[in-house]
């Protein structure tokens, strides 16, 4: 007689245990990442905006103000020294977000400018940045006259 070989039910029962945790473990993993995506690109935002601040609060010899262009469409930032042009690009970053705003004093602007020697801004009236994901947002705040940059989850 020949032997036939093949799972036993515990065998079975086992396998199909060990996949459904599996499944249930990283289904919880990937539902947890999804609001840490607000805080990292509102995080790197900052970041970008602080290195700027930094930068035109520095002694330079050359007294550049350091410049932020904001592309809402593309969700990008390009940052520049001494004015808005190709060659004046320090880096250029995309957000991986739904939306992103910008407006200073009830009006929607597009670019942001940190002044030497100082690091403050080229406005009396304080910038809002509004970053959303899903049904998510975050308000970065930068003051005129301090430049200070605070974000909070709204």
């Amino acid at each position: 007689m020949e032997k036939k070989s093949s799972f036993t039910l515990i065998e079975l029962v086992t396998v199909v245990g060990v996949v459904a945790l599996l499944s249930v473990t990283i289904g919880v993993t990937l539902m947890a990442l999804s609001p840490k995506k607000l805080e990292v690109q509102t995080r790197k935002m900052v970041s970008m905006l602080s290195w700027a601040r930094e930068l035109s609060a520095a002694y330079d010899d050359n007294h550049d103000n350091y410049f932020f262009s904001f592309d809402t469409t593309e969700k990008e930032a390009s940052f520049y020294k001494g004015s808005i042009s190709p060659a004046n690009l320090i880096k250029k970053e995309h957000f991986g977000l739904d939306s992103f705003s910008l407006d200073r004093g009830g009006v929607s602007v597009t670019d942001l400018e940190f002044k030497t020697p100082y690091g403050t801004t080229n406005s009396s009236q304080k910038t809002i940045i509004t970053l959303n994901y899903k049904d998510e947002s975050a308000e970065i705040t930068i003051y005129p006259d301090t430049g200070f940059i605070k974000w909070e989850k709204t």
